[in-house]
């Protein structure tokens, strides 16, 4: 079966994330490995647009893309996190909770699934993803432009991404949790009903 454009974009962000990873952690400091790597991440990121917008063109929007979509999404976070710790750019508190958050979610929207409820990002969902992308991009190429001096403008940005986070991972949780038992009231008092997929919006 052939991969559509889409998911090849998908694909992509999850191939450079690795990548992104050897530039920080392995590029010692040096400049020009950090600005390559911001150049990844920005393309990342982009992708991570870009695919959406490809499949709701050709109209191959499908919940596996969907779902892949997602994933990428958080493979190349958590490699990112994981890199900006290592060479002592973030707190590692600061990635423990985003990491916390997208576990939260991820096992709600699992367990949602097997109910028949779907809940897609809303939009407090992807602004945290389109700021906390800016941010670490910021981040890293501050380091590379003037070091440690003034990473004032970087902790701001990073705060903003966090309070976003906690934000839109709280509201994920409480309109899910509440979606799921509106589902489960719905099939006990009508048993032989069969469960159907209700979508969710996080606004």
């Amino acid at each position: 079966m052939p991969v559509g454009i889409a998911t090849q974009l998908t694909l992509l962000r999850m191939v450079l994330a690795p990548v992104i990873l050897y530039l920080i952690v392995w590029g010692e400091g040096s400049a020009e490995w950090y600005w390559l790597a911001a150049a990844l991440l920005v393309i990342a990121a982009a992708t991570d647009w870009l695919d959406g917008f490809v499949a709701r063109r050709r109209n191959t929007v499908s919940a596996v893309g969907a779902s892949l979509d997602l994933v990428a999404d958080k493979v190349l976070v958590a490699v990112v996190l994981i890199a900006l710790v290592q060479v002592g750019l973030l707190p590692g508190w600061w990635a423990a909770v985003v990491v916390s958050r997208e576990m939260a979610v991820t096992g709600l929207r699992v367990q949602a699934a097997e109910k028949g409820v779907s809940i897609p990002a809303g939009r407090a969902g992807k602004l945290k993803t389109g700021i906390t992308f800016i941010a670490l991009i910021v981040l890293i190429l501050w380091r590379s432009i003037v070091g440690d001096s003034l990473l004032w403008v970087t902790d701001i940005l990073l705060w903003l991404a966090l309070i976003l986070t906690v934000y839109s991972g709280a509201e994920y949780v409480y309109t899910g949790i509440r979606k799921i038992r509106e589902v489960e009231s719905t099939q006990s008092a009508n048993p032989e009903s069969q469960s159907t997929a209700k979508e969710v919006r996080v606004k």
